[in-house]
């Protein structure tokens, strides 16, 4: 394992630790509901920091593009206000989650690239037109958050974002992915 794999899973094992606890003694089930969204979240964001950031440090021995400078910037600032959310969570759960989902927001509008790794490696312009579908779900997710900080039918809210959190991740690793 490389020394950034290392280093990542270093920050986020224990926030995963941490949502674990909340997922197994948290007292309301809407709060169980949302530390293990979060959980599947913290391990989502810890492959993919890891992913993205060894495919731009191998893109740029490849090919000096400046747009990968400025993907890898927002990569480690969207891993750094990530972790805050994860370990945040500790503390508020709420908060850390929106902190987490704010994290995501701030990435799919700054990121303006896609490394695909299909054929290669291939640098794609992808930004806020090609990102908004992601975007919305990220909006959805911080005003169901608004619902659930306001008590405002918890249970359901934490499911919801549950189902979303788990839709993404059967699109993110079970569809099979289409170029084009």
């Amino acid at each position: 394992m490389s020394p950034l794999r290392w280093l990542l899973f270093g920050l986020f094992f224990p926030a995963c630790l941490i949502l674990l606890g909340q997922v197994i003694w948290s007292p309301a089930i809407g709060d169980r509901l949302l530390a293990l969204a979060l959980l599947l979240l913290c391990i989502d964001q810890s492959r993919a920091g890891v992913l993205d950031l060894e495919q731009t440090l191998l893109a740029q021995t490849q090919t000096p593009d400046p747009r990968l400078d400025r993907f890898y910037r927002v990569t480690i600032c969207t891993i750094a206000v990530a972790l805050v959310g994860f370990y945040g969570a500790w503390i508020s759960l709420g908060f850390g989650a929106v902190i987490i989902f704010c994290s995501q927001l701030g990435f799919h509008c700054t990121a303006g690239i896609r490394l695909e790794t299909a054929e290669g490696l291939t640098i794609l312009p992808w930004g806020v037109k090609q990102r908004w579908l992601t975007l919305v779900a990220n909006v959805i997710g911080v005003v169901l958050l608004g619902f659930w900080m306001q008590a405002i039918a918890p249970l359901w809210m934490a499911s919801l974002i549950l189902s979303m959190v788990l839709a993404y991740g059967v699109i993110k690793y079970v569809v099979p992915k289409q170029v084009g």
